[in-house]
């Protein structure tokens, strides 16, 4: 063989050895790859501890065969600063063999192998920024072929640079706790586990484990050295007993590892590195920073922090410092960046904070700011921006229950619930909210006659979201304990509050006709002046109930007419895009198809972008019957499986009870005419759209049938509390027992039977009952066990 044969060229290496397995990361090692090879300065920038080394070395050593002239690392933070320069040219010279493609006089060289690309890695540039960005650029100048990976908190901001940051690893959302197989998919846990067998060997996911690992993926942000420091703890604590401790600051800390560089042997020391790097007054920003509890916006930030040592006319330049240094992770979100502390940094900038001297007053800046911002919305919420504040409130809600706590944990509960009352129904509605009854609302109402109407309210709106979340026990207890306050204190305007409350409990409870008697008493009602928009909801609520109690078609489309005629000048969304759904319903019951499907497409277009999961789901419900009556049976099915994952998620559960009739008989007959597999495909694939293409797919005018893929005939997991419940389905206990069993609402159970019955793809309980018999979704003893219990 030909010793210059390509199998017998000699590729120089100097890349240390892996001492762990290299978990994940596939798209950004694909990325970086290419990027090293089509350009010659490519800079990973991100988080310390985010793993930009060790995805730099995993380049080096995919991409060693593109670069015949060799590829070395130099650790730059154990060089002397005054060196760099000296010691990088003499590396690279030695490297690049000093002439093929040095520009010089020299002439070019007759050593092929010499001219060959280079690869040189410097890891860890963050230190001496100023001076790595003058010696690399000379090097580059310098050689042609030479090309640079970068690792920095920084960027070094020379010509030709191109900056890829480098994200936390995927971590488990709420939405997959309890789903061990959607957990595993996750790069974080995936880490953690790989990490914790070295550590523990035989470790492994659990049913029993899932919840508290996955929870410290989280708390730890997907960052890899906080989730390598929590699996080494696994020698002497389980998962449940590092998650506990990790949500305490202190224990946070005080994880640490004997290997490694000292910037990387604990999260403070990590965190701490970038402290030190940073100037006085982005010092003083970050820990101001801190009292967010949520992501925010530039001028959250100026009207916040800005004062006492940070100019307010500098605070965009030192946030944009701040991202620099990978600080700060930011995001475009619509027309605004928001920029986001993970929680380690934010918890060592609220100990900065703490040595300042500046907790209360930076959190007085804070509660006064959300409270502007509350006014404001509240201003502003029936109108044309309210399309605006609709994708805008879930990413203020951390920051407003901050302040809530803040003003009633300084004795002023009045002013916080001031605050909370001035929200829209809208802001209780988000699955944040569903372990709790509006844990900033319990905090703050004490129920007794010191809050006079406003706690009055206050019940009257715990008892509508206990109810939106299937918990009529609680609902009747805040509704009773708001109107012996109410009667007490002589006010019709509040009885009238108290009476909405009792109207919205009866409909979520599938009693409409009972609201519908008293929401007509009480739109003839004057409107409260102290809360102007509860009078639109009532009417809004008169017209859901009127159509789904089937009354007086002619009345109910007149109350829907008179929620668009009054808002149409306003430009108000949500009110509308209920009236529309609406008088959709009402036109469908009266076998007008082509006046119900115009009203639902304006619906959904409304709805395109909002936080709004239960209405959507009805549009969607009442578009599969539509489809159904025209004969476009697989696009039917496609839209209840879309109408049911919409229903999966949110906390509120509107009742349809009334015309579930209508449910049950489409489902029957498109299941019937397409045959139970292509049924199955097609409830399946609506069920896995996102949010945006289920509407889009709703609104399209062409009977389109859905895609077919060989993934649809997939079963979708079950979540841990459906293998409850379908354990207890085969054991041939009623929803109604299985409510008690588990200790969960009636309406709840009956919810998660159906989402069984179309992630399995089942026509019944008896279908349930079969594959739980034949060990149907368990991957392994331990699992049926655990649902067997």
């Amino acid at each position: 063989m030909n010793a210059n044969s390509p199998r017998q060229q000699f590729v120089p290496n100097d890349l240390p050895l892996p001492l762990t397995t290299f978990v994940g990361r596939r798209g950004e090692l694909r990325d970086v790859s290419r990027g090293i090879r089509a350009h010659r300065l490519v800079t990973l920038t991100g988080l310390g501890g985010v793993g930009k080394s060790r995805l730099a070395m995993q380049v080096g050593r995919a991409t060693r065969s593109s670069f015949p002239g060799g590829v070395r690392l130099i650790e730059v933070d154990r060089i002397d600063p005054d060196r760099l320069l000296s010691l990088l040219e003499r590396d690279v010279d030695r490297t690049v063999d000093g002439a093929g493609d040095a520009v010089s006089e020299r002439g070019p060289s007759i050593d092929r192998r010499a001219r060959g690309e280079s690869l040189l890695i410097l890891d860890n540039c963050e230190a001496l920024a100023a001076q790595c960005s003058t010696a690399v650029d000379a090097l580059l100048r310098r050689h042609a072929r030479l090309h640079v990976l970068v690792t920095s908190r920084q960027p070094l901001s020379i010509v030709g640079e191109v900056t890829i940051r480098v994200p936390p690893m995927p971590a488990p959302g709420p939405q997959d706790v309890g789903r061990r197989g959607e957990s595993m998919r996750r790069d974080a846990v995936r880490l953690f586990i790989d990490r914790a067998s070295a550590a523990l060997p035989g470790f492994r996911l659990t049913p029993d484990n899932t919840d508290a690992i996955t929870a410290i993926c989280r708390q730890m942000d997907g960052l890899p050295l906080g989730i390598e420091l929590a699996a080494s703890r696994l020698r002497a604590l389980s998962p449940e007993q590092i998650l506990t401790r990790l949500q305490h600051r202190s224990a946070l800390w005080t994880i640490v590892s004997r290997a490694g560089p000292d910037r990387q042997r604990s999260m403070r020391a990590n965190i701490g590195w970038s402290y030190h790097l940073c100037t006085p007054e982005e010092c003083r920003l970050w820990a101001r920073l801190s009292v967010f509890a949520g992501d925010f916006a530039l001028d959250a930030v100026e009207a916040v922090c800005s004062g006492n040592g940070v100019d307010a006319e500098t605070v965009p330049e030192v946030v944009a410092a701040l991202v620099d240094k990978s600080i700060l992770a930011s995001a475009v979100t619509g027309p605004v960046v928001r920029y986001r502390l993970p929680s380690a940094w934010r918890e060592f900038g609220a100990e900065r904070l703490e040595e300042f001297g500046e907790v209360s007053t930076t959190a007085r800046a804070h509660r006064d700011w959300c409270r502007r911002l509350v006014s404001r919305l509240g201003a502003e919420w029936i109108g044309r921006d309210q399309t605006y504040w609709l994708a805008r409130l879930p990413r203020e809600a951390a920051d407003i229950e901050a302040a809530v706590h803040h003003s009633a944990g300084s004795a002023n509960r009045d002013a916080a619930l001031t605050m909370l009352l001035r929200l829209p129904d809208v802001y209780w509605w988000p699955p944040r909210l569903v372990e709790g009854l509006g844990t900033p609302l319990d905090g703050v109402l004490g129920a007794g006659p010191e809050h006079g109407a406003r706690g009055v309210r206050g019940l009257a709106v715990r008892s509508e979201l206990a109810a939106s979340l299937g918990r009529p026990v609680a609902a009747r207890a805040s509704i009773d304990e708001a109107e012996r306050i109410a009667r007490r204190m002589g006010s019709r305007l509040l009885v009238d509050r108290v009476d909405r409350a009792r109207a919205w409990t009866a409909l979520l409870v599938g009693d409409p006709g009972w609201a519908c008697e008293t929401l007509e008493r009480l739109s003839r009602s004057a409107p409260d002046p102290a809360t102007p928009g509860d009078h639109l909801t009532t009417i809004t609520l008169l017209a859901i109930a009127s159509a789904l109690a089937g009354r007086d078609p002619d009345r109910t489309a007149a109350t829907c007419e008179r929620i668009l005629k009054d808002t149409a000048a306003s430009g108000e969304s949500l009110h509308r895009s209920y009236a529309l759904w609406a008088s959709a319903l009402t036109a469908w019951l009266a076998g007008d198809t082509g006046r119900a499907e115009s009203r639902l497409r304006g619906s959904l277009r409304l709805k395109l972008g909002m936080p709004e999961d239960a209405g959507t789901a009805w549009c969607l419900e009442v578009m599969a019957w539509i489809s159904a009556a025209n004969g476009w049976h697989e696009r039917a099915a496609a839209l209840l499986g879309a109408a049911a994952g919409w229903r999966a998620h949110p906390p509120v559960r509107m009742a349809l009870d009334a015309v579930w009739s209508h449910h049950l008989e489409c489902e029957a007959h498109v299941s019937r005419v397409l045959g139970g597999a292509r049924y199955r495909s097609a409830l399946r694939y609506g069920y896995r759209m996102s949010p945006h293409a289920s509407i889009t797919y709703a609104l399209k005018k062409s009977p389109s049938a859905p895609a077919r893929s060989s993934a649809s005939t997939d079963a979708l997991p079950l979540s841990r509390r459906e293998m409850q419940v379908a354990a207890l389905v085969a054991l041939g206990l009623t929803d109604k027992q299985i409510a008690q069993r588990l200790s969960i609402a009636r309406r709840t159970a009956e919810s998660h039977v159906a989402h069984i019955l179309v992630k399995l793809g089942l026509a019944g309980r008896v279908q349930i009952a079969a594959w739980y018999a034949v060990g149907g979704g368990f991957t392994d003893q331990a699992d049926a066990e655990y649902v067997g219990n």
